[in-house]
């Protein structure tokens, strides 16, 4: 095999190919920045956020029938029964779908 040697020529054209070389990865570097910032977005788009856990164990009311201005924060629930939740109204012989739940909502809920 042949050896190349090295000249005045090859070394001028060694450097310059070096410098190309080097301009080249200088030139990319913001594209692989900008890549990389990509990804990460994508990745952290494709989180799922934490849930918003809410128990309905405890604080349930049942009124009995149609309630007018059941949505407003003012209620006046003297008269309304203490439920566990899930409860199904059909056991007070509701049979016709009335039976609005409120726990102590507030405006906009």
């Amino acid at each position: 095999m042949k050896r190349l040697q090295e000249t005045p020529r090859n070394s001028r054209e060694a450097a310059r190919s070096r410098q190309v070389a080097n301009a080249l990865l200088q030139a990319l570097k913001p594209l692989g920045t900008l890549v990389l910032a990509t990804v990460l977005c994508l990745l952290a788009a494709t989180t799922p956020a934490a849930a918003d856990e809410q128990r309905l164990s405890q604080g349930w009311l049942f009124s009995k029938g149609e309630v007018k201005g059941g949505e407003t924060p003012t209620l006046d629930e003297r008269g309304w029964k203490s439920v566990t939740v899930p409860h199904d109204w059909s056991i007070m012989d509701q049979r016709d779908g009335a039976g609005p739940f409120d726990r102590r909502a507030t405006a906009g809920q």
